[in-house]
């Protein structure tokens, strides 16, 4: 299909991903890393000092690493 387009399949991805999201809205909203982060520092808490060790924990609820 890519190459009868005469585009990457890369790009094609990409348009094929866009069209989906457009024809189905997502329903549920979710909060990306990004946004967390910013409404966290907008309570005026740091984060916590292991968060790049232990991102799982932080973000799925696995063991911490240490």
């Amino acid at each position: 299909m890519a190459l009868r387009r005469r585009t990457t399949v890369s790009h094609l991805m990409r348009a094929i991903v866009d069209e989906k999201l457009q024809t189905h809205p997502q329903t549920k909203h979710h909060e990306t890393l990004v946004e967390a982060a910013r409404r966290i520092n907008k309570l005026g808490k740091p984060g916590p000092k292991d968060l790049a060790i232990n991102m799982d924990y932080y973000l799925y609820g696995a063991p911490k690493r240490y």
